[in-house]
């Protein structure tokens, strides 16, 4: 599990700061990412979480936390051990609410799917990735997409398939559904009663 200097942090800023995110989130301010900088600290590489695309444009490190279902995330990850920990998606600049979209971009060949291989792939080595970094894997169309074009390059990391946090359903089952597939025990009503 890597942690990172200032300068590390600054490097992956500026190389992936329009792409990913960390989860650590402000309680009462979702949206802010200076949490994120005063918690240099926390940043972690134990699990990566990883989306498919964004759906609307984003900010530095604001992915995962302009959504309207990224409080599931918040509320999941927030307060586990490995707070803290990255996130990403599989497709870069890629703008696109519906996933099906993007799987018959990449069947048709419309989405160049080798570039997407090798900057993930790139990204993983800047942030010190390691056997024991485990990928949690958002959604059906991420898994799929993971295991026909990422996961061969990847073979020592272990994966955990995730529900889609924009799945109906409340916050609760979500996020008690994410923790039994972590083997994580925590109350989400103790949890849910911190945010306003």
């Amino acid at each position: 599990m890597s942690t990172f200097t200032k300068r590390e942090f600054d490097f992956l800023t500026s190389k992936y700061g329009s792409y990913g995110g960390w989860a650590i989130w402000n309680k009462n301010q979702q949206k802010d990412t200076n949490i994120i900088n005063e918690n240099l600290d926390l940043l972690n590489t134990k699990y990566i979480g990883i989306g498919l695309n964004i759906s609307a444009p984003v900010g530095e490190w604001e992915n995962f936390r302009i959504g309207r279902n990224d409080r599931k995330l918040k509320f999941a990850f927030n307060h586990i051990d490995a707070k803290g920990f990255y996130l990403t998606d599989l497709i870069k600049n890629e703008i696109d609410v519906n996933a099906n979209s993007i799987a018959h971009k990449l069947k048709n060949k419309n989405i160049n799917i080798d570039k997407h291989i090798t900057f993930f792939q790139q990204e993983m080595l800047d942030l010190k990735i390691d056997k024991n970094s485990i990928f949690l894997l958002f959604g059906g169309t991420v898994q799929k997409i993971y295991k026909d074009y990422f996961q061969d390059r990847f073979l020592y990391n272990p994966i955990i398939e995730c529900k889609h946090y924009a799945m109906r359903g409340t916050d609760q089952t979500w996020v008690e559904d994410t923790w039994r597939k972590m083997q994580i025990q925590m109350s989400f009503e103790k949890i849910r009663k911190q945010y306003h």
